[in-house]
């Protein structure tokens, strides 16, 4: 049930766009980035990039997650359905547990 709602997530995510301000100059990459710049992470894209997620990466596949998010990748961080690092969603887990609940009680 976890691969499915996994995928389901990955397809449909809850939000479209994660912002993040930086605090202090940093390097992204090659590129250096001032304090104070908003950097709008597009999930929507990510989730269903090929070059990611495979040739199928807009099909429904949730073979993807036998191993966990952090593996149903080519990129380890490409999985944003709650958010990433230390901003991510505090009721993740408890938003997982009450959705089988509900459709264990929905499938009885």
């Amino acid at each position: 049930m976890t691969m499915i709602l996994n995928e389901v997530l990955r397809l449909y995510p809850p939000t479209t766009t994660l912002i993040r301000t930086t605090y202090k100059k940093i390097k992204l990459g090659n590129t250096y980035i001032p304090s104070s710049v908003q950097l709008f992470t597009p999930v929507h894209m990510l989730h269903q990039d090929p070059d990611l997620w495979g040739e199928d990466a807009n099909e429904f596949n949730p073979e993807r997650f036998p191993e966990g998010i952090g593996k149903a990748s080519k990129d380890q961080l490409s999985f944003f359905s709650f958010g990433w690092g230390p901003r991510i969603c505090i009721g993740q887990n408890f938003a997982m547990i009450e959705v089988k609940v509900a459709l264990s009680m929905i499938l009885k």
